[in-house]
């Protein structure tokens, strides 16, 4: 669940203010790290890791940044300290894992969610990776759209749609 990605991306980055964080377990626990070459294994052992609260030594404070698992929104804090960091995190994914239900139960309110966060412009990318996650966005928001009464879908993508678009309903 933790973007393993990015904090190996910091581990790399040479000119990182991160020097030390904790890992977030979903239960609460917090385990220690560095930003050192010892991260890799720390990351193997604990990979059930919801989440990570980074020092960054330039601010003097703590940073928070996940993507939530639900919704893949991004979710960014400035702590005082590592396990108010912690404890902000768990809360974000649990008000996320909330909000993820409700998408899940309503059509109508997933389509606004996705009509509203939608790259309209993503075929025309030469990245491959722009291309593909447009493509699965246009297909999840189609299937919302089939869901809903045809003339609420209509108003949606009419509201939201820029010009040239189609409905598709």
């Amino acid at each position: 669940m933790l973007n393993a990605r990015n904090l190996m991306y910091w581990v790399r980055n040479k000119n990182t203010p991160f020097t030390e964080g904790v890992l977030v377990k979903e239960d609460g626990t917090l385990v220690s790290f560095t930003f050192d070459h010892s991260l890799y294994g720390v990351l193997r052992t604990h990979g059930d890791a919801v989440g990570a609260v980074s020092y960054n030594a330039r601010h003097g404070a703590w940073s928070v940044e996940a993507t939530c698992p639900h919704t893949k929104t991004g979710l960014y804090y400035t702590a005082e300290s590592a396990e108010e960091g912690a404890s902000w995190l768990l809360a974000a994914l649990a008000d996320n894992a909330e909000d993820a239900a409700a998408l899940a139960a309503d059509p109508a309110l997933r389509a606004a969610h996705l009509i509203k966060r939608m790259d309209w412009y993503s075929h025309m990318s030469d990245d491959h990776g722009v291309w593909s996650a447009g493509e699965r966005a246009m297909k999840e928001l189609l299937s919302a759209l089939k869901e809903m009464d045809e003339e609420s879908a209509r108003l949606l993508w009419s509201a939201h749609a820029p010009e040239g678009f189609a409905s598709p309903v």
